[in-house]
């Protein structure tokens, strides 16, 4: 499967969700070189992105867990 077959199908999959795509995203890079992100790193960028958010509704920044 090549790169553009792939970005086809994710954005296949996710307009059936409903959801917009930005059609002006470039490519990722060739498969040989992608290097998917570790566990931790993943979860301590969502965890940075809750409090994020957490913050934007007001949440007071003593209720927001520290990592």
């Amino acid at each position: 499967m090549d790169l553009q077959q792939i970005k086809s199908e994710s954005e296949k999959f996710i307009s059936s969700k409903g959801l917009m795509i930005n059609s002006n995203l470039p490519l990722i890079e060739d498969l040989d070189e992608a290097s998917p992100k570790s566990a931790y790193n993943i979860s301590a960028r969502m965890f940075a992105m809750s409090n994020l958010i957490g913050m934007g509704y007001g949440a007071k920044r003593s209720k927001l867990k520290k990592i």
